[in-house]
């Protein structure tokens, strides 16, 4: 096989040219449910910063975090009311918490949030104000939730070209009274229809309805949501139905062909199954949503995978529960027990071709492979063990060392440096100019976009340079060189 025939077979390209087509318009999304701040996980944000009264959420969802940034869009359910000043903070029943969640929720890749929830007002006026401009401060947008009765419409985004609406409801706000009814959008049929049909009328190709409903803490959908779910759906001006607010996994399904996620859980909570008698509450799910244009121009959901995940009664951690298992976070028989459990619940009502999945998005694996070492967006010092690896480094400027066993790098976007080490490895510089380094072992070392170095060491190993300008050193062994495009230099074997 010829050095271009395998560099093909490397990029998972086939060996003969495609026709060019233009592919349909499409996008992912991913959803979660309820935001959640308890007193305990206030405490251990506490410890994660500096200074008294600071907080630092995200600890808590660097776990999780790749399998939200990966998406084109991503959506949380923000049930919590927030404080710019960090004073009057409650924690039950009424739910007022520290405005450093704002940019834990941006930071773990969320770009907008449903706010219309039973707590929506636990602050008054000035706390569903409050909240709304911390969020879009960070970065997220909202609906559900108003400052304005203008401002009470859905919400429009822009994603990959595609016009997406997006709408939220809530069925109630604990006895509470919002003084003006466009504060927050309470879940009636004829109301949610009618703003379905405004987001078409101004542009929406594809119509999210996020919905706070059910019973708390039971798994199957109750009558309200089904029948709620039914009409809805029959509406040619929805497309997507996201529900949350019971804390535990409820069933994807397909009503009138359209995907309805009824609960997604918690996405942060201190609610326990364990000892409170509450199966499943430390269970939740990440959604993940493919959708494309159709053959009339209209837009639906082609795929539903989910990633089930657990929070850490302990660390308040989200943990990819395959991710987890892989990479010996966590206790084995809990994360089992929990996967299992989520999987039965998703599959309740059968018939949503739904999928559960560890790596939804190329950025958690390293050519197909979930990734058992993973690095973060920013600048990474990433070493391996003494086994196996599968090493992804994201973003940002990186250090790589892959340590013993045969080891699969990937370095990403950025400008890497990563050693190979021993055993034979296959190390891939992705974007930026990378220094990738071979050493001990046959390896394959290909530095993809950029100008990079490239440096076998002892073995027989292959070289590939990618499309720009290169430089290709062999070190000891028999070595293969292919410089690809661009004007490269190689140095054989010394």
């Amino acid at each position: 096989m010829t050095i271009a025939a395998i560099a093909a077979l490397l990029a998972g390209a086939p060996l003969a040219a495609a026709r060019a087509e233009t592919p349909p318009r499409a996008f992912t999304l991913v959803a979660v449910g309820d935001v959640m701040v308890h007193e305990s996980i206030a405490w251990v944000a506490d410890q994660h910063a500096p200074g008294r009264n600071t907080h630092d959420f995200s600890p808590m969802f660097a776990s999780i975090e790749p399998w939200i940034s990966g998406a084109d869009l991503a959506i949380c359910q923000m049930e919590m009311t927030l404080s710019p000043t960090n004073t009057g903070l409650s924690y039950y029943p009424r739910f007022i918490v520290p405005h450093e969640l704002a940019d834990a929720v941006a930071g773990a890749g969320f770009d907008a949030c449903s706010t219309a929830s039973n707590h929506s007002v636990d602050g008054g006026v000035a706390g569903l104000e409050d909240t709304i401009a911390l969020l879009e401060a960070a970065g997220v947008a909202t609906t559900g939730t108003a400052r304005s009765a203008e401002e009470r419409l859905p919400n429009l985004y822009v994603v990959n070209g595609v016009t997406v609406g997006h709408l939220a409801y809530t069925w109630g706000l604990n006895g509470l009274r919002a003084p003006e009814p466009w504060m927050v959008n309470v879940i009636d049929a004829d109301a949610i229809l009618a703003d379905a049909r405004w987001a078409r009328e101004q542009g929406a190709e594809f119509v999210i309805v996020s919905i706070h409903w059910g019973e708390e803490y039971q798994a199957r959908p109750t009558f309200h949501q089904t029948t709620l779910a039914e009409t809805l759906t029959a509406s040619p001006d929805v497309d997507l139905i996201l529900g949350h607010h019971v804390h535990v996994v409820q069933p994807i399904a397909r009503v009138n062909g359209k995907v309805v996620v009824y609960g997604m859980s918690n996405f942060i909570s201190n609610i326990r199954g364990t000892p409170e008698g509450r199966t499943g509450a430390e269970d939740g799910i990440v959604v993940h949503l493919e959708v494309a244009e159709q053959g009339d121009g209209a837009f639906a959901v082609d795929r539903v995978e989910y990633t089930p995940f657990w929070i850490d009664p302990a660390t308040k951690e989200v943990l990819p529960i395959g991710q987890s298992l892989l990479t010996g976070r966590g206790h084995p028989a809990t994360l089992q027990q929990s996967w299992q459990r989520t999987v039965g619940r998703v599959d309740m009502l059968g018939g949503s071709g739904a999928v559960p999945t560890a790596d939804p998005w190329p950025e958690v694996s390293c050519r197909g492979k979930a990734a058992t070492i993973l690095g973060t967006t920013g600048d990474d010092s990433l070493t391996g063990t003494d086994g196996d690896d599968v090493i992804v480094a994201r973003g940002g400027n990186d250090s790589i060392r892959g340590g013993g066993g045969h080891d699969l790098i990937c370095g990403g976007a950025g400008n890497d440096i990563a050693w190979g080490e021993d055993g034979s490895d296959l190390l891939l510089g992705g974007p930026g100019n990378d220094l990738l380094i071979g050493d001990t072992g046959n390896d394959i070392l290909w530095g993809e976009e950029g100008d990079d170095v490239l440096v076998g060491g002892e073995g027989a190993d292959l070289l590939i340079g990618g499309p720009d300008d290169d430089f290709l050193r062999g070190g000891a062994g028999g070595d293969i060189f292919s410089g690809g495009d661009g004007a490269d230099r190689t140095e054989p074997d010394r």
